[in-house]
């Protein structure tokens, strides 16, 4: 943390006073002793960077070894010959040998404990199978130990096979690129090309592929370069990597040529992506229908994003497309608010549900005529910016004001639905109370969406859930027929003996009496429903379309009560 901030401060630090005094202290206030010599900084660098290696030692060891271990192994007694002297004292030939003579002390120190922190680290590093990269990286995270003489010869072969695994690694990646760039014969399917983002161009999609590969490639060559530099075959993964290197830059230069001789020439093509700072920033179609276009094309869009993506990669970017690049990023705001506006315009139609449409007629006439003001009449441009900014605000005033209402309209619509639906498992006959309930709170919402209109609004959409509700009635209507003789009231019946005679109480006739009544009251029940006040004339129809199904409870009737007038006369005999 601090350390490193420290060494790169030092590097800073160089860096300013060298252009100081080299490069602007070239005037009235020239300097004049001569090139500048940073050996007292340079001396400071070195010490911070041995002190950061001394301390990236001690850490591995805490994450290393365990307390017991670390106590057993006198790991903070290693240390001991840095605490008696000033480590940052680098001025003068005393203080450098007194730290030389701490490092081989701190080195006489460590050695004993080696072999031990060689089987830990073996044991560490390999627990798990990596790849190549991801076992670099594990070899980095114990980067300190391994800059131990005895402990990097240790691992010489498994540094080595590493090694070997980055350079086979590297020409894959090589193969990669050369096969996705059209560089190989070979090539296989849909491996022809570099992968093509949705939100930029496909020179700029191979540029920013190409930069990705050659991060991974610079990442790993220079946590390789620390570890494996004194590797006999290191020199052989420095010309690979120098080789895909050139490659890959020279594939990025043609493809930035090719990006920006496409932008200049769709720049002057008509329609292309000149933005007309004087031109109309909206046009209604003649040609479709009365669809409105903001003229601002989404290419640009991208070409802003493209623009800030190759000035971050250091691409020196032509001054007539970072022009436009700019002039375009000034409007993006307008240009996307009036986009979305646009197209709520254009399928307002789609957006709005048909039965609800005579509700939304007066913000929509609204909604257009705000739309169709006279800015977008007489031709305001982009320049006339404080007009554009206000016919913006009052438009997307109007818009979000039909949107918020089409989107309550279309919720509370959609909560009539599940009510609706939820009636078709609720037994017409068997629970008539808990059918009653739903019908009243679906009429209870629908009454609060219908308070204060003309009825000429709502009709449509009060008919609609008419509708639907009448192809509920209809099912637990048939349903109820067949199945009324199964669900009606019992009728208690006493059986009295009179003037040695068996009688029932009541009689059977004013029991047949009562259950036609009960038969004719559920027959009724469409003639009496009124739905949701859309027509009620909607419901009776349903009687006549059911004639065939209401015979069926009269003929089960007629022979429950011929079987119940049978077993009176067998007990008489």
């Amino acid at each position: 943390g601090k350390l490193n901030d420290s060494i790169r401060l030092t590097v800073v630090w160089g860096n300013q006073i060298a252009d100081l005094t080299q490069r602007y202290w070239t005037g009235g206030r020239r300097w004049s002793s001569g090139k500048w010599s940073e050996s007292g900084l340079a001396q400071l660098r070195k010490r911070l960077n041995e002190i950061f290696v001394v301390r990236s030692q001690h850490d591995e060891l805490s994450r290393l070894l365990s307390a017991e271990e670390q106590k057993r192994l006198n790991v903070e007694g290693a240390f001991k010959a840095f605490r008696s002297i000033d480590v940052l004292n680098c001025t003068s030939k005393y203080s450098l040998e007194e730290w030389q003579e701490a490092q081989r002390e701190y080195a006489r120190n460590v050695q004993p404990i080696e072999g031990e922190i060689i089987a830990k680290l073996r044991k560490e590093i390999f627990s798990e199978k990596l790849n190549a990269t991801q076992l670099l990286r594990e070899f980095r995270r114990w980067r300190g130990l391994l800059d131990l003489p005895n402990i990097r010869a240790a691992f010489a072969n498994e540094r080595e096979t590493l090694l070997d695994s980055l350079i086979a690694e590297a020409m894959q990646l090589k193969e990669e690129f050369e096969t996705r760039t059209g560089q190989r014969v070979d090539a296989v399917a849909g491996m022809d090309k570099p992968p093509e983002s949705r939100y930029s161009s496909k020179c700029v999609s191979a540029i920013l592929w190409t930069r990705q590969l050659f991060s991974k490639l610079q990442s790993n060559f220079k946590m390789a370069q620390s570890l494996l530099g004194d590797l006999r075959k290191f020199e052989d993964y420095v010309r690979l990597a120098q080789d895909m290197t050139n490659l890959m830059k020279g594939y990025e230069t043609d493809q930035y040529k090719d990006w920006a001789e496409d932008i200049k020439y769709q720049m002057e093509t008509e329609n292309g992506l000149a933005l007309n700072m004087g031109g109309k920033f909206m046009d209604i179609s003649t040609k479709n229908e009365g669809i409105v276009e903001v003229n601002y094309s989404g290419r640009l869009a991208i070409l802003i994003r493209e623009v800030r993506q190759l000035k971050e990669l250091d691409f020196k970017i032509p001054k007539d497309i970072d022009k436009l690049a700019e002039d375009a990023k000034k409007f993006y705001k307008q240009a996307v608010t009036l986009k979305q506006i646009a197209d709520f315009y254009n399928n307002m139609g789609s957006q709005i549900i048909h039965s609800q449409r005579p509700m939304m007629i007066k913000l929509a006439l609204d909604f257009e005529r705000t739309m169709n003001s006279s800015e977008l009449k007489e031709g305001t441009t982009w320049q006339n910016t404080l007009e554009l900014e206000r016919y913006i605000a009052r438009v997307k005033a109007a818009a979000e004001g039909l949107m918020n209402e089409n989107r309550r309209l279309r919720r509370i619509h959609e909560m009539v639905g599940e009510m609706v639906g939820g009636l078709f498992g609720t037994d017409l006959v068997k629970n008539r109370q808990k059918w009653k309930d739903g019908i009243e709170r679906i009429r209870s919402t629908v009454e609060g969406v219908c308070k204060g209109r003309d009825r000429a609004e709502v009709t449509g959409w009060l008919l609609h859930w008419d509708h639907q509700l009448y192809k509920v009635l209809q099912y637990h209507y048939v349903t109820g027929l067949h199945a009324l003789s199964d669900i009606l009231p019992s009728f208690n019946v006493d059986i009295v003996y009179n003037d040695k005679q068996i009688a029932f109480k009541p009689p059977l006739e004013e029991l047949k009496s009562k259950y036609y009544k009960e038969i004719k009251n559920f027959i009724a029940i469409p003639a009496h429903f009124t739905g949701v006040g859309g027509s009620a004339a909607v419901f009776k129809s349903i009687i006549d379309l059911s004639l065939i199904h209401i015979s069926e409870p009269t003929r089960q009737a007629e022979i429950s009560y011929a079987v119940f007038c049978l077993k009176k006369k067998k007990k008489k005999k």
